[in-house]
């Protein structure tokens, strides 16, 4: 089982949710194929479910179980876990942040080498140079100006074509309405799979449901830097 904190360790904080109850005690592993099945009947895009584990704090501390949702950039995860004679759900909402892929260090390799080779070819090393930063240019534009669609991958390797678009995205791009829309209906859907697992838990212990406010997670500024 993956260690949760490798895909997350450099990830943005969106939003947390948690619930406990007192008194209270139910299996995480029952609750979370709960969670699950509830997930499923969304069928939300190339989404991927798991579990992984986190420590309490050092390798040495103790774990917990947690299950994963995943859906490109965002990682949701959920925890059940007892706490002394209480018990307690929670969710993180997480979204990873760019950062240089394969696809981009391939991409600039790839591009830098075969460029300048033809550019020096044709056009002598300095002027070679110049055309070459004048090509780069106008392809950073191309592809900051939203005129190529392109699948996400291929974006990637198109970036590490430019250099500097590769640069931009890692380092100075913000997200943008589409992936904080998408970030925010994902965890709308995930968060209702949560919210469907816990209410089937409390009405078959004839529990009161959870109040609107106990249902809200809190979010953070999405452009807040």
């Amino acid at each position: 089982m993956q260690p949760g904190w490798l895909k997350t360790r450099n990830a943005e904080f969106l939003s947390h949710w948690t619930k406990p109850f007192s008194d209270f005690s139910t299996s995480p592993t029952d609750f979370y194929t709960q969670v699950e099945a509830a997930f499923a009947k969304h069928e939300a895009p190339d989404a991927e479910v798991s579990r992984v584990t986190w420590k309490e704090r050092s390798v040495i501390s103790p774990e917990r179980v947690y299950l994963r949702i995943e859906r490109l950039k965002c990682v949701y995860d959920i925890c059940a876990a007892p706490f002394g004679k209480d018990f307690f759900f929670s969710s993180w909402l997480v979204m990873l942040k760019p950062s240089f892929t394969f696809l981009h260090w391939i991409g600039m390799g790839t591009g830098l080498f075969l460029l300048t080779f033809l550019f020096t070819n044709m056009f002598g090393f300095f002027k070679g140079l110049f055309f070459l930063i004048v090509l780069m240019s106008f392809l950073w534009w191309l592809i900051r100006s939203g005129a190529m669609e392109t699948p996400l991958e291929f974006e990637e390797f198109l970036l590490g074509l430019t250099v500097m678009g590769a640069i931009w995205e890692v380092y100075y791009r913000k997200p943008t309405y589409f992936e904080i829309d998408t970030a925010l209906m994902f965890q709308n859907v995930a968060h209702a799979a949560v919210l469907e697992a816990v209410d089937a838990i409390t009405d078959a212990r004839g529990l009161p449901r959870l109040s609107d406010d106990e249902r809200k997670p809190i979010h953070r500024d999405f452009f807040m830097r």
